[in-house]
């Protein structure tokens, strides 16, 4: 509870007049005090420093009341109404005589009492009187009565929220009016035996003080010694609050609203909670009699010759009370003087005295052009300015014209047309190059037809997805589980769909994943973006499940996290066996990257490592969560934290900060430029930058295991020169770049290794260069030559149609492919405009570069860039779905599978569609050498980075020279390679081509683990369906579908998972040691006591876990036109404390052996003590003695005991398993708060009333402890399993809901 003091008090100067009404302005630092004689007087800051004063009423008359109004301050007469603004400036005036205000002039209303707000906007004001006459209700706008609203009885207080209206009258009553229902009284108290003194209204809470009856004195009034409450929520008074000395004025906290103040009229003034009536303080106002004891003052001759107080106010803040006596004289209280008047306070403004000689010297004739009409001064006006005209007299003159689509541009073509050139007639002519594109009729459909219209009550309302599982019909969700497990669905194998939700064709309307006939251009359902909606029951009330179709074997990834693009991608990696298997397979030791020795303070190396900071490993916890999640849906938050911790992530833009995930340093030309791109090169960017990243975590790993074990001989061991054994050997492409001179022999050579490669739009076909003579035999796919109705169209492309009048020979289909961009992509040829230093030539000179891929990798990532050669393969794609329709056999452009060969003549993989098509000879290169693909892995292998990444460029050339490579034949091996998915950009229009309009979804192809064959998924990232025609998968006929990413596997790659890989072997050291952050024990709080080998948890173990949470940032709300608010965005939480105590029965039983305190990098916006327990400093590793640890190291611990099997106790664990990102069984978990809840009553039952009403015991009394509320749910746990091995559970849970209504499910005295 806060204290206040007196800080400052001033005697007021109002001439005869007194204090009639006091208000705090609710922009600055301004407080309102207006007189009998019609002055408003404002005064600003805790200093009380005059600020303005001018005259607010007609005719001298008292000013009833303020208002704040967002344009300045409202003042009410006894017959008038006037708004001006801070700086003492009219607006308006409002008086009886004034046309606006003839309603007066028949109406028996006049004598202004009170007056409030009738509406949210504050638009209107509703205002009340001493005669009983009924309400008005003044429109602020239009500046006249809008209506009148019928009331009986003297007005003398008001007050209104957003719902409701109420009128003290003066008889005492209290009338409670509904404006949504025409102002009816929808409830009436008699508070108070005369009129009221004061009423204050906050949410649904109302307090009032008044006046009562002297005991045999009808007429003698005397201060009601009770405060009466009100719940506006049931409409119902609440118990009276006491106030002995006579309550004449109260108001509520703004923050804190079962806090009130109250004050007598001799200043006695008292802070109290409304719910407790123990907690209040008392505080004795200092009264002064400026004109000494027994004395009267002159504006009152016939008053009390002791002071009183008349009006009370609290400010915005709650930092500040303000009390006035009948002397005039201002007392002003605050908590804390350093504070204003609001949360956040205008600046005000003070008037700038004109230095008129200044002025003067500074004058210039209108004619002087070399001056500038800025230094002329504004004049005094009365008129409104053009800035001020009414929106009626404004016309939009128009605007920039719209950005011209980078699509309508690549598929534009050009004419030329001939016009008379200037001064000449038909002499001379000029030739204009005008561009053209044609109407896209497959994208944007005929032009120029009826849209049939249709009714919108016609909408059948049932048809509705439900978005929430409280909102769900029972009979759908039974029945679609019951289906879902009778199904033999675990091995991948998928029927047609059989529940009820696919044969209710309305509900299944979500999950078509073809478009209808009706419109088939329209982006169907399931490929649409999908929103994540929140109820009042949280997050655990959307209904995930229902969007996944997968009979529970696969899981989707939330898209209410940062950075959730990368959903597409890491699901398509998900489903490669060798990747997962291989990431799965590291978790098996600890996956801690060290950069400093702690306690030596060594650095290991330069390479920048941050402890624990390890995509590697958290790429593995996602996949092991992902694979045994029993089909629920997935977050990936820690990944998330992890990524954006990464500098070169934000350097390359992949992290979004709110710019919509480009980098921060880029232009907005750049902007404008790329909006259409953006999510490509993102994900272009990303795919990247993973593989290279777990590439360089991978040799982490092995570098600190060789310091590890060789610690002695630490500085001897090169980072730089150490490999990524695994990486390199699943998705490692050996990249040779030569750059050879134009004008001399130079050449210089280095190996490389990527993991992507880059498909872009090809250049023409250079049928003389024998490097590319495959893909020289073959037409190349353009604009220019595209094959249909049965030929190719283009220049010189006769004898192409000849070569592939069979379209079912394989050049032919492997033309129509994009088997030519990758084997272009892997020779690439290019030419370098920027002249580069040629070391023998020692001067700059033309060069020439040409990359070659020399080996052929498990797992092929390709980035597809081909935008400019979009609309030719979506022709060509249309063309081949028109020809499986007809029957013919199914081929596509992106190939289902095809093989490849090293070359010994060419030197490069040689693509073919069939293995049968390679006849062993292969294309030759021009040089005649021939590298062996393990020669060449070897020579990697052995040369340092900086030997394989040089490049002649700048000045300086390191060159590694095609000598120093063994030559050696490859051998005839023919690898198969077969598609394992591809991630897809959907979305985009002319009209919005913005990224937020486009997202990514993910086809994946899994195995049936019964026999061979294969099933098509979509993943459109919490959405899973089975594709069951998988044409659909190929199809880019669509204008809104379009590949960004292709995955092919190789048959050397292993194709089964390895699900069980992360439960052997398990490294569980960290379970039985130490790992502080910081230091070492001494000098910290150990509340926990480690295991010990001989105590090593086993399956099905007990143990009991509870875990604290910070919040870095709370929940976004929306705010509706109603008034009423919807959540958006859930709050962002971190852990900060997790603690596991021992469960099986034994002397240790109950004792902790973890209580991990996490260190939290991220900016945190609020501890929640009484929740958390945590305070500011226990998580900074140099101020904490606590037992401060990484989030890396606790969530290892959790993730071991998960995967040996123990079973987890605890109470909300749901909320804390989602918090701490990990996925446990159903059979791995004992919740108290679902044991102990009834199916039919959605009321949960929180660990302190169980442990009172089950245990009799009192816990949380202080700040919550997450060891004591694990010991509690332990006990809880317990006490269940009796009560069901006795069968009395149901008697005894029944028991504890009977009292928990009682109770309010509340322990008695918290």
């Amino acid at each position: 509870m806060e204290n206040f003091q007196q800080i400052h008090f001033r005697q007021t100067k109002h001439g005869d007049g007194q204090v009639s009404s006091v208000l705090f302005d609710d922009t600055t630092d301004l407080v309102w005090i207006g007189d009998s004689k019609g002055r408003a007087t404002s005064y600003s800051g805790p200093s009380l420093t005059a600020y303005t004063s001018f005259v607010a009423t007609n005719g001298g008359a008292p000013i009833v009341q303020f208002l704040n109004h967002p344009r300045g301050i409202l003042a009410l007469g006894k017959y008038s109404l006037k708004l001006s603004n801070r700086q003492s400036f009219p607006l308006w005036h409002v008086g009886p005589h004034s046309p606006s205000m003839r309603v007066l002039e028949t109406s028996e209303l006049r004598n202004f009492t009170a007056m409030c707000y009738g509406s949210a906007s504050q638009s209107s004001v509703v205002i009340g009187g001493e005669i009983d006459a009924g309400l008005i209700d003044f429109d602020l706008n239009k500046l006249k009565v809008s209506s009148t609203i019928s009331h009986e009885g003297k007005v003398a207080v008001m007050k209104s929220s957003n719902k409701y209206l109420v009128v003290g009258n003066a008889n005492g009553s209290l009338d409670i009016l509904d404006p949504s229902s025409n102002n009816s009284i929808v409830k009436n108290f008699q508070s108070h035996q005369l009129s009221f003194s004061k009423i204050d209204l906050q949410n649904y809470l109302l307090v009032t003080t008044g006046y009562s009856k002297r005991h045999n004195y009808a007429s003698v009034a005397v201060v009601d010694p009770l405060i009466n409450v009100y719940d506006l929520r049931y409409l119902k008074p609440l118990a009276p609050t006491s106030f002995p000395a006579g309550a004449s004025f109260v108001s509520l906290h703004p923050k804190m609203q079962n806090m009130c103040f109250a004050c007598s009229a001799t200043g006695q003034l008292q802070f109290i909670d409304l719910f407790n009536i123990n907690n209040f303080k008392i505080y004795q106002v200092n009264l002064l009699n400026p004109h000494g004891a027994g004395s009267t003052f002159l504006g009152a001759p016939n008053g009390p010759s002791s002071p009183k107080i008349v009006k009370m106010e609290i400010s915005n803040s709650g930092d500040y009370l303000i009390l006035v006596d009948n002397y005039n004289t201002v007392y002003l209280w605050s908590t804390d003087p350093t504070s204003g008047f609001n949360n956040y306070s205008k600046q005000l403004e003070y008037p700038v005295g004109l230095d008129y000689e200044q002025l003067k010297s500074n004058s210039f004739n209108v004619t002087d052009f070399d001056k500038k009409l800025n230094m002329v001064g504004m004049p005094y006006y009365k008129e409104s300015l053009l800035s001020n005209y009414s929106s009626d007299l404004k016309f939009n003159a128009g605007t920039l014209p719209k950005k011209i689509p980078t699509e309508l541009i690549r598929n534009s073509e050009s004419t030329k047309r001939g016009t008379l050139a200037p001064g000449f007639q038909r002499e001379r002519t000029t030739e204009i190059d005008l561009r053209y594109s044609k109407y896209n009729r497959n994208k944007y459909g005929p032009r120029n037809l009826h849209q049939q219209w249709y009714s919108l009550d016609s909408k059948d309302k049932k048809g509705n997805v439900p978005r929430f599982i409280s909102e769900k019909d029972d009979s759908i969700e039974s029945d679609s589980e019951s289906d879902s497990e009778a199904s033999n669905g675990k091995d991948g194998s998928e029927d047609e769909p059989n529940d009820k939700i696919f044969k209710d064709s309305k509900l299944a309307q979500i999950f078509d994943y073809k478009p209808s006939s009706q419109t088939p251009l329209k982006i169907p359902p399931a490929f649409s973006k999908l929103h994540i909606l929140y109820s009042r029951f949280g997050i655990e009330d959307f209904d995930f499940k229902f969007y996944n179709r997968s009979k529970k074997k696969f899981s989707g990834l939330e898209i209410d996290i940062q950075n959730s693009y990368c959903n597409s991608l890491l699901i398509l990696y998900r489903f490669v066996p060798e990747f997962y298997n291989w990431l799965t397979e590291s978790l098996t030791h600890d996956c801690f990257i060290y950069d400093r020795d702690r306690s030596q303070d060594n650095l290991f190396s330069k390479a920048g490592m941050q402890m624990g900071k390890s995509l590697l490993a958290e790429v593995g916890y996602l996949f092991d969560m992902m694979a045994n999640s029993g089909g629920k849906n997935c977050r990936t938050t820690n990944f998330q934290n992890v990524l954006c911790s990464i500098r070169e992530a934000s350097q390359l833009g992949l992290i979004d900060n709110g710019k919509k995930g480009y980098s921060s340093h880029q232009s907005i030309d750049e902007d404008r430029e790329d909006e259409e791109d953006k999510l490509k090169n993102l994900i272009h960017s990303f795919n990247r930058f993973i593989l290279q990243r777990l590439s360089f975590d991978e040799r982490r790993l092995h570098y600190n295991g060789l310091i590890k074990h060789n610690n002695e001989h630490q500085r001897m061991i090169n980072f730089d020169e150490m490999r990524s054994y695994e990486l390199d050997r699943i998705a490692g492409i050996n990249m040779e770049t030569e750059i050879k001179s134009t004008s001399c022999t130079f050449s210089s050579r280095k190996l490389t290794t990527v993991y992507n490669l880059e498909l872009k739009c090809m250049g023409s076909v250079d049928t003389k260069n024998p490097l590319i003579s495959s893909v020289a035999d073959s037409p190349k796919i353009s604009k220019n030559y595209i094959y249909s109705s049965g030929s190719f169209k283009g220049k010189n492309m006769n004898k192409y149609n000849n070569i592939y009048a069979d379209h079912n020979n394989s050049a032919f289909l492997y033309s129509q492919s994009i088997l030519p961009y990758i084997d272009a992509a892997m020779n690439n040829h290019s030419f370098t405009p920027v002249k580069t230093w040629c070391s023998e030539c020692q001067k700059y000179q033309a060069m020439n570069t040409i990359k070659t891929v020399r080996n052929l990798p498990h797992v092929l990532s390709l980035n597809l860039n081909l935008d400019d050669d979009r609309e030719v393969i979506r022709k060509l794609s249309q063309t081949q779905v028109d020809e499986t329709k007809n029957g013919k056999s199914p081929h596509h452009w992106i190939v289902n599978e095809f093989y490849a060969k090293l070359s010994n003549s060419s030197q490069r993989p040689i693509l073919k569609l069939n293995a049968a098509d390679f006849n062993g000879k292969g294309g030759r290169s021009s040089s005649g050498n021939s590298y062996n693909q393990d020669d060449v892995r070897a020579s990697l292998n052995n040369m340092s980075i900086h030997d394989r990444e040089s490049l002649s460029s700048s000045g300086s050339t390191t060159s590694c020279k095609s000598s120093s490579i063994k030559k050696q034949k490859y051998g005839n091996e023919i690898i198969k390679y077969e598609l394992t998915g591809l991630v897809c950009e959907i979305g985009g229009s002319e009209e919005n081509n913005s990224l937020e309009n486009k997202h990514l979804v993910t086809f994946v192809k899994v195995k049936n683990q019964t026999n061979d064959s294969y099933q098509w998924y979509l993943f459109n990232d919490f959405l899973i369906i089975p594709i069951y025609d998988e044409n659909e998968v190929f199809n880019l006929s669509y204008w809104w579908k379009k590949p960004l990413i292709v995955l092919y596997q190789s048959n050397k790659s292993p194709s089964e998972f390895n699900y069980k890989v992360a439960k052997s072997g398990l490294n569980q050291e960290i379970l039985y040691r130490d790992y502080f952050a910081h230091g070492t024990r001494e000098g910290k709080i150990i509340e926990y006591e480690l295991l010990t080998k001989e105590e090593a948890p086993k399956p099905g173990s007990l143990v009991a876990l509870d875990a604290e949470f910070v919040i870095l940032e709370s929940d976004k709300y929306e705010i509706r036109s109603d008034g009423t608010k919807v959540l958006v965005k859930p709050k962002r939480q971190s852990l900060a404390r997790v603690s596991v105590v021992r469960g099986d029965a034994g002397p240790k039983k109950g004792v902790p052996f973890i209580d991990d305190y996490i260190v939290i990098e991220e900016q945190v916006e609020d501890y929640i003590t009484s929740f958390s327990g945590i305070e500011k400093g226990d998580l900074d590793p140099f101020l904490s003695k606590k037992s401060l640890t990484y989030l890396e190291v606790a969530y290892r611990k959790l993730w071991l005991l998960l995967q040996i099997g123990v079973v987890f106790v605890g109470h909300g664990l749901t909320n804390d398993f989602r918090a701490i990102n990990i996925q446990v069984p159903d059979t791995q978990v004992r919740d108290t708060l679902k044991l102990y809840s009834k199916k039919d009553v959605k009321r949960k039952l929180g660990l302190k009333f169980l442990m009172f009403a089950v245990l009799g015991k009192d816990v949380q009394t202080g700040n919550h402890d997450s060891i004591e509320d694990a010991r509690s749910a332990l006990e809880l746990y317990d006490r269940y399993a009796d009560l069901v091995s006795a069968g009395k559970f149901e008697n005894e849970l029944n028991r504890i809901y009977r009292e928990g209504t009682i109770l309010g499910f509340k322990v008695p005295g918290s």
